[in-house]
């Protein structure tokens, strides 16, 4: 047999090598694409289960949960310390009654907390809305403004008293067409018993003070863990964050 027909022969074998090698490579590429796409289908299957037996859980609204307020506060610098008899300082105090939620009474804060009372009342809405369909129609006060050291400490004043902070109880729904009025409390819905709609009241609160976290809206959020806080959240702007719910 000549050389010619040789190299033919092995010219052919080799092209056949290599057509069987990019054909065995390309049904492997084929099928560890149909394999991702069997297991990202069981993947979504799984996951629309939990949103559908969990539809209210807080991790549906992370996704958007970022900071809009600037890290730099202007009371940064306040001194707190007291020395001797209380004496609070002079703040220039306003009240902010709330734009779409009523807040009830009016806060009365300094100026550059209203910038936080405002957002509170944005994301509050965002979160009510995922959970009620609606916004409350008023968040209840138990007090903004107030000239007094911190409870158990009076070698430092209370952010209360540099229009700093807030506390509240919960939160009004009134009636609408087809639905009833009710209260969203801290002391009676925080740690619910007593029924599924008790219980979407507390992860509606767990809801809302995790997205005020995640938006970074204050620095210490007190609730029911905290001494003295178990009918209310305790809200302010102190210069280091504090969290205890």
């Amino acid at each position: 047999m000549s050389s010619g027909s040789w190299e033919a022969r092995l010219r052919s074998a080799r092209d056949r090598a290599v057509f069987g090698a990019r054909l065995g490579l390309g049904v492997v590429v084929v099928l560890s694409a149909a394999v991702g796409a069997w297991l990202l289908a069981l993947w979504s299957i799984g996951a629309w289960l939990v949103y559908v037996d969990e539809p209210v859980e807080p991790v549906v609204l992370q996704a958007a949960l970022l900071p809009r307020l600037p890290q730099q506060y202007a009371f940064d610098d306040r001194p707190r310390a007291i020395d001797g008899a209380v004496s609070c300082p002079t703040i220039e105090l306003g009240e902010y009654a709330g734009d779409g939620v009523q807040f009830v009474p009016a806060a009365r804060v300094a100026a550059p907390f209203r910038e936080r009372l405002v957002e509170l009342e944005r994301v509050l809405r965002e979160v009510a809305v995922h959970f009620y369909g609606r916004a409350p129609n008023a968040l209840l006060v138990a007090a903004s403004y107030d000239c007094r050291p911190v409870t158990g400490n009076r070698s430092r004043l209370s952010e209360h008293a540099l229009g700093n902070a807030i506390d509240i109880t919960g939160f009004r729904f009134d009636a609408t067409a087809g639905e009833a009025a009710f209260e969203v409390r801290v002391d009676r819905h925080w740690k619910a018993a007593g029924g599924e709609l008790a219980e979407r009241h507390e992860r509606f609160l767990r809801a809302l003070t995790q997205a005020l976290i995640a938006r970074d809206v204050f620095r210490t959020l007190l609730g029911p863990a905290h001494p003295d806080h178990h009918d209310h959240f305790h809200f302010d702007m102190a210069p280091h964050h504090y969290v205890k719910l």
